[in-house]
């Protein structure tokens, strides 16, 4: 009598179930209701990245506004990137380079020509929208609000001397690349020639810390340029 009890409601349970999933099949809802959420699937991005005169340019960070994603260009120039952004903006990077940014305008494989930082720029992306402008040469270069000397000024009242270059006593130039925009605003500051033990990221902090500059201007009007900046460490002699 018990073998029978049990093996009726272990039908009656396999029916349950079976009634159960029908009504979820059937109901657009169902997956909602049970807590089952549909994921658009990854979508990859493959592309390649040079230089104006056609090299492959390796090391290159290709990031997803937004997002996690992150690729780096091979030995060949090459990149995959996965991501699940509906329109993914891509941003371009490389040490030396001018960053670029773009918006995905194509399905297939695209192409970008990065530019050194300095150089005139050459605007070619297959597949690519540009979204920030193309970077100008001025008529007048942007300048440290003040001039020269209230340049040096802030540096001798805001350089932290790092400690690990005061004990190998390691003095010179550091060169960091920026941006300055129509505003005068200084943006992606970058190393382009260090001398470590703490003296390149000193470099970075004290342009970031720059008031903005009088901008560069091209036939009268403000315009987006880039720079680069010599900054000199030098130990002071004890006393």
């Amino acid at each position: 009598m018990m073998q029978f009890v049990r093996c009726l409601f272990i039908c009656s349970l396999v029916a349950l179930l079976a009634l159960i999933a029908s009504a979820v099949a059937a109901s657009p809802a169902g997956s909602a209701r049970l807590g089952v959420v549909a994921r658009p699937l990854g979508s990859a991005i493959t592309g390649r990245v040079t230089t104006p005169t056609g090299a492959p340019l390796a090391g290159v960070f290709i990031t997803v506004q937004g997002a996690v994603a992150l690729a780096t260009t091979n030995a060949v120039g090459s990149f995959l990137l996965t991501h699940e952004q509906p329109n993914p903006v891509l941003t371009f990077k490389c040490a030396g380079y001018q960053t670029q940014t773009f918006l995905l305008k194509a399905a297939g494989p695209v192409a970008v020509v990065m530019n050194e930082i300095g150089t005139v720029p050459v605007a070619q992306a297959a597949g690519l929208e540009a979204v920030n402008k193309p970077l100008l040469v001025a008529d007048e270069q942007p300048t440290f609000p003040g001039g020269a000397t209230a340049y040096r000024n802030f540096l001798q009242q805001n350089v932290h001397y790092p400690q690990a270059a005061k004990d190998k006593e390691i003095s010179g130039d550091v060169f960091v690349s920026f941006v300055v925009d129509e505003m005068g605003r200084l943006l992606d500051a970058e190393v382009i020639k260090g001398m470590g033990y703490g003296l390149d990221e000193e470099a970075l902090r004290l342009v970031r810390l720059m008031p903005w500059w009088t901008p560069a201007r091209l036939n009268g009007k403000p315009v987006r340029v880039p720079a680069t900046l010599r900054i000199r460490f030098g130990m002071q002699p004890a006393p």
